[in-house]
Parts: structure tokens; sequence; C-alpha cells
């Protein structure tokens, strides 16, 4: 319990991230939302897409291409975050608490991967052990809860805040520890500006569908099977068709994916048109129209698979494959056209 005059409730500050599909996406966005001058740092790195693994092995087959792997933990070249790592192996439950506690009251927020078997919003709950992040954004002693930055998978299915006790968290699975603690500090102070030759070149792989890690030829991986940019429409009929022949499992999260990347895409030609990046005032005014048709469409692509999850009726997956060719199409132009409008000398 606090002493006399100390904290017993405190909560930091939180906003929508950007990008919505993976919690390693969704976890340093939301903190970095507090500053809005952070999103040009995200809208310039979050242009490639690529497909990370074989449908049939991993669910998370669709990624953004980030030059590392983007489901570690490696945030360090992310000039708006400062990151400590702490092994959970140290604390107890009730020293957890209090070293979790501390760090929100310095104005630090707290991301662990805890035991899902404890936390009543997970399908997990109750059920199986299983390591999950989560972000600790704020505490309240007096109802002996932590205020929490998850998906509500049990619910609604939506990235946002809510409380847990204090006792629900645990951070080692049969007295083995999870993953690292992760204390985040957002820096206020931090500055980017878009970088114009980056996104050039990660729309141009992008539109031609090249293979962004062979411009660094002394990465340990290149990726060789992997396909990149457009081509990823193809992968969404392969998916679309195993889907329809029993051969994979359903699963939304390539469908937000290409969802985040329009609305990426769009809120940076957003970006663009008002610095005064695009060769002439008309041409940016069309390209926001197109990328914000473009994104609505997405959406709908993911809204339609979300339809099925309700009332699964196959003709919906031929609706899906109906879409793909025109979505396909209209991307293709949109990145000509951004390509063709941005004035390099900026």
């Amino acid at each position: 319990m606090p002493k006399d005059g100390e904290l017993v409730k405190k909560v930091l500050p939180i906003g929508q991230p950007l990008i919505m599909s993976y919690k390693n996406y969704c976890i340093p966005f939301a903190i970095m939302a507090n500053v809005p001058e952070s999103r040009s740092w995200i809208l310039n790195r979050f242009l490639q897409l690529y497909t990370r693994s074989e449908i049939k092995d991993d669910y998370h087959w669709l990624q953004f291409y980030l030059i590392h792997d983007c489901l570690t933990d490696d945030y360090t070249p992310n000039p708006w975050l400062e990151i400590h790592m702490t092994d959970p192996a140290w604390f107890t439950k009730d020293s957890a608490t209090t070293f979790i506690r501390t760090r929100i009251d310095e104005g630090r927020y707290v991301e662990v991967n805890c035991d899902q078997y404890y936390l009543s919003h997970t399908h997990a709950y109750a059920q199986r052990h299983r390591y999950s992040n989560l972000l600790i954004h704020g505490f309240d002693d007096k109802e002996q809860v932590y205020h929490v930055l998850d998906f509500t998978f049990t619910t609604t299915r939506q990235f946002q805040s809510m409380t847990i006790p204090y006792s629900s968290l645990i951070l080692h699975i049969d007295d083995v520890p999870t993953r690292p603690l992760k204390v985040i500090k957002l820096r206020e102070d931090a500055h980017t500006e878009l970088h114009i030759s980056l996104i050039h070149q990660l729309l141009s792989d992008y539109l031609h569908s090249h293979n962004t890690s062979t411009r660094l030829a002394m990465l340990p991986h290149t990726y060789e099977q992997a396909v990149f940019g457009l081509e990823v429409y193809t992968k969404f009929e392969e998916y679309i068709q195993a889907l329809i022949a029993h051969q994979s499992y359903i699963n939304i999260l390539p469908f937000q994916i290409l969802f985040d990347h329009k609305k990426c895409v769009y809120e940076l030609v957003q970006l663009l048109h008002q610095a005064n990046h695009f060769t002439n005032p008309s041409a940016g005014n069309q390209l926001v129209k197109d990328a914000e048709s473009l994104m609505r469409t997405a959406l709908a692509f993911r809204n339609t698979k979300l339809k099925f999850l309700r009332k699964q009726d196959k003709s919906i997956f031929g609706d899906m494959l109906n879409m793909i060719p025109e979505m396909k199409e209209r991307d293709k132009l949109l990145c000509d056209a951004i390509l063709s409008a941005l004035r390099l000398d900026t």
C-alpha cells in the first residue's frame, strides 16, 4: 500500500495508433500518438509490404517490410521512444507491482509479456497458458487495477484501454519467466521530417514488386522466397482460394494490414500535398482523392471478410476475388501517379 503523500492513482495518456493490425505496431504508435509530429516517422517507413512466410505456415504471412523482423522487440531505430529492457526473472508478483507502479509514476510506460491464462479478456483465459504482450499505462491502488492497452479479444476485438486486477498480471509460466519487460519513455522533444528520397524508393519498390532487402547486400536475410509490393494481391487470391478449398484457416490480419497500408499512403499523400512536395496543387488534390478512395475500398475489402465471419456464406469469397484485380490496378495507378508528381528537389 502507498505511504502517506504517495500517489494512489496515475494514468498516462495514450492515443489512437495509426496502424491497428499487430500489437507490436499498435503499442509504440499508441504512445507516439501523444505527439502528432511523430506521424512523419511512421509514414516515411510503412510503405512496403511483403510476405513474411507462406500462407500455410503462419497467419502473420503479410507484414510491412521494416528491414528487421517486425515481430521482434527492436524499436531502437525509433527516435521518439527510449526503451529499456528488464528481466522478469527478478520479480515476484509483489515486486513487479512496485516496479511497474514506480515507472508509471515517473511517466514511463511498461510493456509486459504475461500469461493470458489469467486475463479474462483473452481466448486463453482459464484454458491454456500463453505468452502475450500488452501495455500498462496506469495504476489505481484503491481499486488494485492496472490500466492496460490490449485487444478486447472476447468482445469487441478493439485495441483499447481497459483495467485488469494486479493479481491477474502473471509474468511467469510454470516458474519460467516470460520475455523481458520494456520500460518505454516518450521523447516529446524528438524531431523527424519527411525523407523524400526514402519515400520515393519504398513506393517505387512497392509499385514494381521489388525485393527491398536486396538494396542492402550486407543484410543476413534477403527473403528470396518472399513476394513484395503489388504482387501481394496474388497472395490474397491464393489465400481466398485456399479458404474456399478448406486448405487454410480464416484470419483477418492480412486484410487489416492491407487496409493499414492504404491508410498510411492516404495520410502520406495528404502530408506531402500540405507540404508542397508535389509538382502542382491540382495534382496533389487529385492524388488525395484517389488515395482516399482506394483506402475506402481496402476497408470494404476487409469488412467483406468480417461479413463472412458473421454469416459463413462462401459466396462472399467470390465477391472478394472479384474485388482484387480492380483494386490492384487502382493501387498501381496511384503509386505511379505519386511518384510522377513527387518533387525530389525538396
